[in-house]
């Protein structure tokens, strides 16, 4: 009986890992993977120009921040947006309890995936800026330090 029970228990494992490996589809595990890159890559920047140079070069609207659809983010852990590459008029606005279509606290689930693992990935829903419908948006985001992190994010479905 045991035995039938760490087989079944495996089996279950094994289902339940292979459903969210074929979640995304190969367009969705793309951009993922493009957006990954591109949130580590202004990391990177980040450490080796500092946050002042690196945050003046994120806020300029032809600099490193921005590239295409993607742009760069970056909140402290109290909600204060320090820098939004695509709407500067963010900057210095306290977020920490705006809510998605769901209500959602999404900056809140921002903070607690940085404070547990100091990177990963948050889905809420937002209006996309084109067709104004709202829809699922992935974001990935970096601690950059104690007090603040990074992050960029894109819709699943366009």
């Amino acid at each position: 009986m045991k035995k039938y029970l760490v087989v079944l228990v495996a089996v279950l494992l094994a289902s339940f890992s292979f459903s969210f490996m074929w979640f995304d589809s190969p367009e969705v595990a793309a951009k993922k993977i493009d957006l990954q890159s591109f949130v580590e890559s202004k990391f990177e920047y980040l450490q080796k120009v500092g946050k002042d140079a690196a945050f003046v070069e994120f806020q300029k609207p032809d600099g490193l921040g921005v590239d295409g659809e993607k742009y760069i983010f970056i909140f402290d852990l109290n909600g204060l947006c320090l820098v939004h590459s695509a709407n500067p008029k963010l900057v210095g606005k306290n977020l920490i309890d705006l809510r998605d279509s769901k209500k959602k606290l999404f900056i809140q689930e921002f903070n607690k995936v940085i404070k547990a693992d100091g990177k990963g990935w948050v889905e809420y829903n937002w209006t996309h800026p084109i067709s104004k419908l709202i829809k699922p948006k992935l974001v990935y985001l970096i601690k950059i330090d104690d007090t603040s992190y990074m992050g960029c994010g894109i819709y699943k479905a366009d």
